[in-house]
């Protein structure tokens, strides 16, 4: 039991450094050289080929992020251009009408009250007397 305690890690502790093989270790004693140098190749060929993917995922973060801003151009260019270019467009388009908004009586405001010019509302049908409120 004594020995599951000392050898269980608890939070706190942090590991000590490493210092490298020690003198007992394979890679000291004669005739693991071929080995140790065919593990060197081996790192180095995993190295490159971790190097060719990172390369290929930084470019294709980089094109994400290019096309993500030309998305969103995209869709806020053609909304910010209306705003800006069809605003005048509608003021036109009111002076433009404004004649028949006052023959339709659709201007609102003070001039959408119905004017009966000369007629007394004395002379109007009961009915019509009713909707004006006269």
């Amino acid at each position: 039991m004594d020995k599951e305690k000392s050898s269980k890690k608890t939070k706190d502790e942090n590991p000590a450094p490493w210092e490298g093989p020690s003198s007992s270790s394979p890679v000291y004693q004669k005739g693991n050289s071929a080995q140790v140098e065919k593990l060197i190749e081996e790192n180095l060929r995993l190295t490159q080929e971790i190097y060719k993917m990172t390369k290929k995922i930084s470019s294709f973060v980089l094109w994400s992020r290019i096309f993500g801003f030309l998305k969103v151009l995209l869709i806020i260019a053609p909304i910010a251009l209306g705003i800006i270019y069809f605003k005048p467009m509608l003021d036109l388009a009111d002076k433009a009408f404004a004649p028949y908004k006052e023959l339709l009586n659709m201007g609102g405001g003070a001039g959408s009250e119905i004017n009966l010019g000369n007629i007394d509302s004395s002379q109007l049908p009961p009915e019509l007397r009713k909707l004006l409120g006269k």
